[in-house]
């Protein structure tokens, strides 16, 4: 175990993992390369994706960065969860065919590294709705410019679409053959934001992720 991790353990008292799956899916860590993810981080993630498929037949998940510019004042948990109510609203505002609810979900986690502090996010959307991962992106331009007082074309550099080895978005059909395969595939894309590696700076008092709460489960 390096200092970072144990300095990490012990101010945030994290759970770390180099397992390659978590409850049963892909994700990406790597013993060799001491490669660890925590658990706090990818539990959320998981169980929204679990809901999601409890309560859609058709799931999108996306990932995308958020940035700030040069020399600008780093973003932080308040301004990226208001971000993200703010996408929600404004997904849920629109007309889908069939009527269908987005019941968009968010969760970011704040990394810094040596090309300054920015936000690793995941989306999970009803794919019945939504497939197209643009109409995300574009919200969360609209938001990050309102947040930081830009133009929303000024924001297009500072919102990764995180696609530089591939189209970005999965869609998790239930039922399809592919099914456990897509799963895979998200839960692999989806603990990205979950790596060790640029946590350590976090301040104590912070939590380490933000956005949609976990549904409770029915009794």
């Amino acid at each position: 175990m390096n200092k970072a991790s144990n300095n990490l353990r012990q101010r945030r008292n994290c759970t770390l993992t180099t397992d390659n799956n978590y409850k049963g899916k892909l994700i990406n860590t790597s013993k060799e390369k001491n490669q660890s993810c925590i658990k706090e981080i990818l539990t959320p993630i998981n169980a929204h994706i679990e809901d999601m498929r409890k309560k859609h037949s058709q799931v999108c998940v996306v990932r995308f960065d958020l940035r700030t510019p040069n020399g600008a004042e780093k973003l932080n948990n308040k301004q990226v969860g208001r971000i993200f109510e703010n996408m929600r609203r404004a997904l849920e505002r629109k007309e889908y065919a069939g009527g269908h609810n987005p019941d968009p979900r968010f969760i970011g986690v704040q990394e810094n590294q040596g090309n300054g502090t920015h936000y690793h996010c995941v989306a999970m959307v009803n794919g019945n709705a939504i497939q197209n991962p643009y109409t995300i992106f574009n919200a969360a331009e609209k938001y990050l410019a309102n947040t930081l007082g830009i133009s929303q074309e000024e924001a297009k550099g500072l919102v990764d679409y995180c696609d530089r080895h591939g189209q970005n978005g999965t869609i998790i059909k239930r039922g399809s053959s592919e099914e456990q395969e897509k799963v895979n595939q998200a839960m692999y894309q989806l603990s990205y934001p979950a790596k060790e590696r640029g946590k350590e700076d976090i301040p104590k008092g912070q939590h380490l992720w933000v956005g949609t709460r976990v549904p409770k489960e029915k009794e």
